[in-house]
């Protein structure tokens, strides 16, 4: 069972990473890291069993319902029953000071983590700037909750 969460887990990731994964047609990597800036933090904590985030922001609850549905999607899969499962955290942390005025490439540190008897982590650097529409092509994509 444990590595089946641990594909679970990778997979999950990776898409939250994708360039397919956006928030109202922009790439939710961006949207987050600009959400750090404006909050002045260096961590961005999604809860997906919770359906919460810290710091607080309705917008990204589209964002946060997609991947709660598709964890649990993928849970149901594998016959495991998504109470046995105690916390399931995406975390995006930044290590050095955040420049609100660049919008230069900057590394974030995404993370998972899977508790279910013991701690399940997969971790991915990726690099992202600051939000930027007059910079983005937005996507026509249309998600529905």
């Amino acid at each position: 069972m444990e590595k089946k969460l641990k594909n679970i887990a990778s997979g999950l990731l990776n898409s939250f990473i994708s360039r397919n994964n956006d928030v109202n047609g922009y790439w939710g990597i961006g949207k987050l890291y600009s959400l750090m800036i404006q909050n002045n933090c260096f961590e961005i904590k999604i809860d997906l069993l919770a359906k919460t985030m810290i710091p607080e922001n309705a917008k990204f609850t589209p964002l946060i319902t997609r991947f709660n549905k598709k964890f649990k999607n993928k849970i149901a899969k594998i016959d495991l029953c998504v109470n046995e499962i105690s916390s399931v955290y995406i975390l995006l942390h930044k290590k050095e000071k955040i420049d609100s005025d660049n919008y230069k490439l900057t590394p974030l540190l995404c993370s998972i983590k899977v508790n279910y008897k013991k701690n399940i982590e997969y971790h991915l650097e990726v690099m992202c700037r600051k939000h930027n529409p007059k910079l983005e092509s937005k996507s026509c994509r249309n998600y529905s909750i």
